[in-house]
Parts: C-alpha cells; structure tokens; sequence
C-alpha cells in the first residue's frame, strides 16, 4: 500500500498533465506548460479580524521526480493547509482541514479578479474533478451540448489523509487570452511572448467550518513560464 507521500504526488503528477494527457504512440506529442508563481494568503475571520500568512507557513516544495522545472507552494495554517498548483487554465490540487472536521471551502461563491480585470467575476468551470483522498472521487462538467461555464462546486478539505482538487477555470473574462497570467502560449509551440511575468490573479473564497464562516484570500502571482513536450 502506498504512503500518504506517495498518494499526494502521485495526485500532483496526475494534476500537471490534467488537461494534456493523450493515448496513442511516441509521435503523438502535447505541450505542456509549466508555471513559476507567488502566493500570498490573507483573510478576515469568523471574528471579523483581518490575518495574513506568515512566510513560515509558506513554502516551496517540488515533488519527487517531477518533470516541471517548478515548484509548487505548500500554505500550512491553524486551520487548514492548501498544496497550490496552477496550469494555463486550471487551478489544485490538494486540500486537508487542519481541525477535526472538514473545512468547506465555497468554490460556488468565490470571485476572481486580476491585473486585466479588476471588476469581481464569479468563479466559473469548465470541468473539476474532486473528492477525498481515499474516498469517492467526483467529476463534475458541463453537459455535452452546453457551450457555457458552469458554478463550481463546494470542496470539503477532510483532516488526516485530505482531499484532491483540479479546477478547470474559465478565465476568458479575467485575461485576454483566457489563459492563467495572460499567457499566450497555444497549440503545440514551445515558444510565446507574454510567459506571465508579474500579472496576478485574486480569489476570494468563502470558508466554512464548526459553524462559522471566514473569507480567504488568495492571490497568485506570475513568475515565469516554460513550455515543453509530453509524449504518451
């Protein structure tokens, strides 16, 4: 049986090749775009008392093997930790309640804003797969004739083992090119212009737990962006 280490990277593995993974032989080839970001995390509590992440409980972290050149960003706080990773279009990728019961965080209610749009946008999907580690995993997505985003739903980080998420964002009304820190990087070109440097994207996110509700704020901001090949 595997260790908890080993589900969790295995879940960050799966997650980069979300949307990219393809059947076929060695001639088949996808693109992969890899993401350096910032994160910095603040909230108001259920007290109305505004918090910040320290730098401790921020830290970089890069799983064992990984074919990204990047590291992801592990925020461990008093009530819940969050293991971040984003791709052009889609944001996870591991959940766990740091308390004794689930902590639910409000995807359905969040907004986003960013350096192209500074008017709140609800959260929308295109797809989204979730659910507790070693429990029922879901797959929620549009219906097969339905052209536009739908609400994303509620995640529910569990304590002790956790919980995994990939969110497949719609963020054509957050950047231009619909990509994440307006990343132009399409089809299978390993070479683009704007590789995300210093744009930002802000979620706001309604927490619930023990019957009391807080707001977390996350904003991510680009670093750098490198593009390469997948065979499959």
């Amino acid at each position: 049986m595997r260790t908890l280490k080993q589900q969790v990277m295995a879940i960050a593995t799966t997650f980069v090749g979300l949307l990219v993974l393809l059947p076929g032989c060695k001639s088949m080839r996808t693109v992969i775009v890899d993401i350096e970001f910032d994160v910095d995390i603040k909230g108001v509590d259920s007290a109305g008392k505004e918090w910040r992440a320290a730098l401790a409980e921020l830290t970089r972290q890069r799983a064992d093997q990984a074919a990204s050149p990047f590291s992801y960003t592990r925020y461990v706080g008093k009530l819940f930790e969050w293991r971040i990773q984003v791709g052009p279009t889609d944001l996870g990728y591991f959940f766990r309640s740091n308390i004794s019961e689930p902590v639910c965080f409000k995807f359905g209610q969040s907004v986003l804003t960013s350096s192209f749009e500074q008017n709140t946008k609800p959260v929308r999907i295109r797809w989204a797969r979730y659910g507790p580690i070693g429990g029922e995993i879901k797959v929620l997505q549009a219906a097969q004739n339905q052209t536009e985003a739908i609400t994303a739903p509620t995640i529910f980080a569990m304590p002790d083992a956790g919980s995994t998420v990939g969110l497949v964002l719609d963020l054509s009304r957050l950047f231009p090119p619909g990509q994440m820190f307006n990343i132009n990087q399409f089809g299978k070109s390993l070479d683009f212009s704007e590789r995300g440097r210093n744009d930002w994207i802000n979620l706001s996110v309604p927490v619930e737990y023990a019957g009391k509700r807080e707001l977390v704020e996350v904003r991510l901001t680009g670093r750098d962006s490198k593009a390469r090949n997948s065979y499959h």
